[in-house]
């Protein structure tokens, strides 16, 4: 949006960080959170607006199933915010059932199917538009590698270009580690002088360290990509969960192959063709990121919850 948004830009794809400005800091933070819906969402969106009546399928007639490392995601995709009450008779959300990676294993052990690690791999469907799959099956890294920080890997490299003229080259950008494991910071200096500082902020400990400091004016961050779990959704609440000594190396180990997986063909964002088409005359997102249809579909409210209408024992992250 082009409104004006007061700094640190705070993201917003993690629900338990939403759920905790919405419940904790309230009006404080609300104003930083990012209106941008989560990836999920906007798949959501994707799916039943734009590639379903593509093929005439209304909306309401669409079961979308998100699999997530995170049960807070069911949460989300249960948000008022995400529901459309005139599609059809009833309405529809944007996400209909989220499974958890841990639930998916669980379900084929019940069933007798084995164990993925076990499971032969298998053919991919013919790849629908922005899918991430190229027709052979190949995976396109359409960001950043890695499991977390794409959002603010991305941003940055927009803001670099557009800001101060700076094209990134491609590859590893130089995230430094800060006070512990799950901070790391990332600055962009032009001309002599410090112009970006971005940070990726994980679990609730630094959450509530960047949020105090942003409460109280002194963030010197201009945008932060927060999580709710230490190590970020590679170690998300609803991963299966591995031995207490093996859940560092678990951890690790999925964040590796996230960020070089070897099937990968590197491909920014901007130069996705279906992207291009969307926002293209006559395309579902006409208009350009900031025009009236990408503000209504890509974009959503948070709102601060009354303290005093919330019962302590009841309240879940």
């Amino acid at each position: 949006t082009t409104a004006a948004v007061p700094l640190p830009l705070l993201t917003s794809s993690c629900p338990g960080f939403v759920c905790y400005v919405e419940k904790v800091t309230g009006e404080a933070l609300l104003p930083h959170l990012s209106r941008v819906k989560s990836p999920q969402a906007i798949a959501g969106t994707l799916v039943k607006y734009w590639h379903a009546a593509s093929a005439g399928v209304p909306p309401e007639r669409v079961c979308h199933v998100s699999v997530m490392p995170c049960f807070d995601k069911k949460l989300e995709a249960a948000r008022d915010d995400f529901f459309n009450p005139d599609a059809g008779s009833s309405g529809s959300r944007d996400v209909d059932c989220v499974l958890s990676t841990g639930e998916i294993v669980q379900l084929l052990e019940d069933k007798g199917l084995g164990s993925l690690a076990e499971s032969a791999d298998a053919p991919a469907d013919a790849a629908p538009p922005l899918s991430g799959l190229t027709e052979s099956g190949a995976s396109l890294a359409l960001a950043s590698p890695g499991a977390s920080g794409g959002a603010a890997e991305y941003v940055y490299r927009v803001a670099a270009r557009e800001l101060f003229g700076v094209e990134l080259p491609p590859g590893p950008l130089p995230w430094v580690q800060g006070k512990n494991a799950d901070l790391h910071e990332l600055t962009l200096s032009h001309e002599g002088e410090t112009v970006l500082r971005f940070v990726r902020a994980y679990g609730f400990r630094n959450i509530q360290n960047v949020a105090r400091r942003a409460k109280s004016g002194r963030c010197p961050y201009h945008l932060v990509e927060m999580m709710a779990c230490p190590g970020g959704c590679a170690n998300g609440g609803g991963q299966p969960r591995p031995p207490r000594h093996e859940a560092i190396g678990r951890t690790r180990a999925v964040e590796a192959r996230f960020a070089s997986p070897e099937d990968t063909v590197p491909r920014p964002p901007q130069s996705n063709p279906a992207a291009a088409a969307m926002y293209a005359a006559g395309g579902f997102l006409e208009g350009g990121a900031h025009g009236e249809r990408a503000q209504r579909h890509l974009l959503t409210s948070f709102h601060a919850v009354d303290a005093s209408k919330q019962n302590p024992l009841t309240i879940t992250w």
